[in-house]
């Protein structure tokens, strides 16, 4: 019913995956130009698409991108009747 894209930088993902020290996923593996023919994809999708695809800023801290999608999820409950 929803999906969540979490935008972010190019720049901001290469520091947290350096600074995490966690391995390139399957798709970062590919390269750059890979990421960003993804990423066009996801923001076309998301742009088609607003009312199912949701774009969050995934800069904010953890605790405020949770706020968001909490509040993202029960204004979908809200207008599918189930509040």
């Amino acid at each position: 019913d929803l999906t969540f894209y979490l935008r972010l930088s190019p720049e901001e993902r290469v520091r947290r995956a350096y600074k995490s020290g966690v391995p390139l996923d399957r798709i970062e593996k590919v390269g750059d130009d890979f990421v960003r023919r993804v990423e066009k994809g996801f923001e076309t999708i998301a742009r088609s698409e607003p009312n199912r695809v949701k774009t969050l800023d995934a800069s904010l801290s953890p605790e405020r991108l949770a706020e968001n999608v909490g509040r993202e999820i029960l204004r979908l409950r809200s207008a599918d009747g189930d509040f």
